[in-house]
């Protein structure tokens, strides 16, 4: 997160430290060494590979940060990589020196203004959600710094593999901000009510390894095997069915707060509609003739 100027001319406890704890965390990352070029400038890119969609945040070598297109870039890579029947599973990844920092503010001018404040938001907000709700498996691998919607965007993914360099902050308070672009969600259902309460009203920075035992991630891993552990984690998840990948997730965004009734009533339905599947009657087939299947989403 880059800080407006405006606020940096006042002297702030609260707010210096946060700028200390972002800048310290790019100092201890290793810059990836590709040159940044109109091509590869983009604040959001995708591509895929055989199974694997990547979308990939962030300049090369730089500061990740979510700057004015970053939600537009977002849905738009949701889009192509949701409509691509050959992928099969997502990886989420960082060009950049760190994770992401959050909303560059130098980029925002005007953000004292409520509605262009809403409008920014509105935008970030549908990117996350795109994201969130892509029917396919997403893993994020997260080096380096994921501060205010960095975090956000690393727990819009259904896994999290950190590297042992990983730092997680819910800055916004630290700079008079309540939190945003899904912090009330995917937050308290990573960590609880209390605990997110505690992260979100002291906005501290938690480490990896903190972050792995109280659940806000699910592994942690040395640093120059977090590409690969990501890779390997959605490779096994491409494997699975696509039909009933999407309606897990469907299931689950829906579940919460829900009665035992409820709840019961939506795996009936998401269920019954795979009972015609091809998937389902190839996958029974291969169990009875004791022999492989591999699922093709039909």
């Amino acid at each position: 997160m880059i800080f407006d100027r405006s606020i940096d001319r006042k002297p702030n406890m609260f707010r210096d430290r946060c700028q200390c704890d972002i800048r310290q965390a790019c100092n201890r990352q290793n810059e990836k060494g590709v040159p940044v070029s109109e091509e590869n400038s983009s604040s959001v890119r995708w591509s895929v590979e055989g199974r694997l969609g990547r979308i990939t945040i962030g300049a090369q070598g730089g500061l990740s940060t979510e700057d004015t297109e970053f939600g537009r870039c977002m849905s738009a890579a949701v889009r192509a990589l949701s409509d691509d029947r050959a992928v099969r599973a997502v990886v989420l990844r960082s060009a950049g020196r760190v994770f992401c920092a959050g909303l560059d503010l130098e980029q925002v001018p005007g953000l004292a203004d409520a509605r262009t404040a809403q409008r920014l938001l509105r935008e970030l907000n549908a990117g996350f959600a795109d994201l969130a709700e892509l029917p396919k498996p997403v893993v994020a691998a997260v080096d380096g710094a994921a501060f205010g919607g960095g975090a956000n965007l690393a727990r819009a993914c259904d896994f999290i593999v950190a590297s042992e360099k990983a730092t997680f902050c819910e800055a916004f308070v630290r700079i008079g901000l309540a939190s945003d672009v899904g912090s009330l969600y995917t937050l308290v259902r990573r960590v609880g009510h209390q605990r997110a309460r505690e992260l979100l009203m002291t906005g501290r920075v938690v480490g990896a390894e903190e972050a792995l035992r109280i659940g806000a991630v699910d592994e942690v891993v040395a640093s120059d095997r977090l590409e690969q552990r990501a890779d390997e984690l959605a490779g096994s998840l491409a494997d699975g069915p696509p039909l009933a990948m999407a309606a897990i997730k469907a299931g689950l965004a829906r579940s919460g707060g829900m009665g035992l009734r409820e709840s019961l009533a939506l795996e009936m339905d998401l269920q019954a509609t795979q009972f015609a599947s091809q998937d389902f009657h190839g996958a029974v087939a291969a169990f009875r003739e004791k022999r492989p299947f591999e699922f093709d989403g039909r």
